[in-house]
């Protein structure tokens, strides 16, 4: 049995069966010689490293046909159209002489290759002019617009069902194949199932199938099939491939990471049916988008999925730029369907990227602010995703959280009201202590300033004790107590620890001692009363 394939399907089958058109290995039999297809791979792989853009031996350039048909240094032409004995390349090619002979120094052309360049020449040495230059490769078919080919003529045009057909049978009558006789209706489903989900048909599948003989029965199933999910689970694995997903850091102990949110966005993408250009603009830049959602941030995971090398002694830097070089590269091959890497060194010989290009791109990469080695894993860009249940518990907790904030703050306020209370009250109740007058010094080399309100800042490093010597002149003649106040100071104290210890205190008058009745301390204002006899 055979059916009509899906509009989907059937731009698919095109991309693949493009690479089956029939070119023919050889000029034998009056072929025509396709340049792009049999010339131009055969100058890059073996004539171009010596006679190229870079290195022009005996002045020939074989890259550019204007300067391949005038010849090199000698002034012989290089390539005569329609004359293979007139052509230097031919004959050189031909040569017995080994100091003569090209390749020089390297493995002779096959008499194949030879004999195909020959026929080439023979037919006019055609070279389409935008394949010339130093970027041969712009030019080459996978750079060339797509066009609408004209259907073959084919033996059994009745035997075709949709344009694909036609390609399928030239090819198979031109080497002689009958089709096969078609699949069976069981045989069908397994191969459609197969192929959408991954996964064979079940019994009652297979039954149902079987059983409907209504006209769209296998459009039915295919549409079926598409509404899968593990359609996605099917084919986003072939993404997740390009995409280098992994659950794990990459590196040595390849310490384990939690990059599997991506991989079932990509699996949702697909089987949302989700348009190729939002699936590229949500995975690079899905964060720049103006209020990007959850699932948005988590699709820009493609270009997380760089390696993280978690071993001591990685210099971060290096290890970032080698993450920024994975993006381009990975950026390359997925986007453009080419190697860029190469050109991280030098610009490309055979395809139209240049090492300046490759440092471009390079440039919107290099805005990242990774952090390399060990502490990438801990402290680099992340995403939370709590489950439903987890939601509701953290918004319970955050509310709990700022309810409790708001007490805290309340009673803080009580608690520096009430201090600050308490503090005027006492301060009232002291109004009977007088600041003196006097000098003062130290011992230790530290420095005594008197401040404006009356106090001594002490400057200079301490050393492990110090001595300070007070002289007071008090206005009155008769000292009841002495009060040494201990003042805060943006220094935060005189010790490493901020704190000031007392080990002893003298008073004297007139050079004698004189004896301290007792002693007070007050802590919270860091007071110390001593009363006098």
């Amino acid at each position: 049995m055979r059916v009509a394939l899906p509009s989907a399907l059937l731009a698919f089958s095109w991309v693949l069966l493009g690479s089956l058109t029939r070119v023919s290995p050889g000029a034998e039999g009056g072929d025509v010689v396709d340049f792009e297809r049999q010339v131009r791979p055969l100058l890059e792989s073996r004539c171009i490293d010596c006679h190229g853009a870079e290195r022009r031996r005996s002045g020939l350039r074989l890259d550019v046909r204007a300067q391949a048909l005038a010849g090199g240094d000698s002034g012989v032409p290089g390539i005569v159209p329609g004359e293979r004995q007139e052509s230097e390349l031919f004959l050189r090619l031909k040569s017995s002489d080994p100091d003569l002979r090209m390749p020089l120094g390297d493995e002779p052309l096959s008499p194949r290759e030879i004999e195909l360049l020959g026929s080439w020449i023979d037919q006019g040495a055609n070279w389409p002019e935008e394949s010339e230059g130093k970027l041969a490769g712009a030019m080459h078919w996978a750079y060339q617009p797509v066009e609408r080919p004209s259907l073959p003529e084919v033996d059994d045009p009745d035997w075709c069902l949709n344009p694909v057909d036609r390609f399928v049978l030239e090819e198979l009558d031109s080497r002689g194949i009958r089709p096969s006789p078609e699949a069976d209706r069981a045989t069908l489903l397994r191969r459609v199932s197969l192929d959408l989900i991954g996964l064979p048909p079940t019994e009652a599948e297979l039954q149902a199938f079987l059983a409907d003989e209504s006209p769209g029965a296998y459009e039915r199933c295919v549409d079926r099939l598409l509404a899968s999910p593990h359609y996605g689970e099917k084919w986003g694995r072939h993404w997740l491939d390009l995409a280098r997903y992994s659950d794990s850091h990459g590196y040595t102990f390849d310490g384990a990471r939690s990059m599997w949110p991506y991989r079932d966005w990509v699996v949702s993408a697909l089987n949302a049916d989700m348009p190729y250009d939002r699936f590229t603009l949500e995975q690079l830049a899905g964060d720049l988008l103006e209020n990007p959602t959850r699932d948005q941030l988590v699709a820009t995971g493609f270009h997380r999925n760089t390696q993280v090398n978690e071993e001591n002694g990685v210099d971060p830097e290096e290890d970032r730029i080698e993450a920024v070089k994975d993006r381009v590269d990975t950026t390359g091959t997925v986007w453009l369907g080419s190697t860029l890497a190469c050109a991280q060194c030098h610009s490309h010989k055979y395809d139209p990227f240049t090492q300046k290009d490759y440092y471009r791109i390079f440039a919107f990469f290099n805005q990242t602010s990774d952090i390399g080695g060990y502490r990438a894993a801990l402290l680099g860009p992340r995403v939370d995703l709590p489950t439903p249940e987890e939601e509701l518990r953290i918004a319970e907790i955050e509310e709990q959280a700022e309810r409790l904030q708001q007490s805290v703050q309340a009673a803080a306020l009580k608690r520096g009201d009430t201090f600050a209370g308490w503090a005027h009250d006492y301060r009232s109740s002291q109004e009977d202590w007088q600041v003196l007058d006097g000098n003062a010094r130290s011992s230790g080399g530290v420095e005594l300033l008197l401040q404006e309100d009356g106090s001594w800042l002490a400057v200079g490093s301490p050393p492990e004790t110090i001595s300070y010597r007070v002289a007071l002149t008090p206005d009155q003649t008769r000292l009841s107590a002495i009060r040494l106040e201990v003042l805060p100071d943006p220094l935060l104290g005189r010790a490493e620890s901020g704190s000031f210890v007392l080990t002893g205190f003298r008073v004297e008058r007139e050079g004698k001692p004189v004896e301290i009745a007792s002693a007070v301390e007050s802590t919270p204002l860091g007071l110390r009363s001593l009363v006098l006899p």
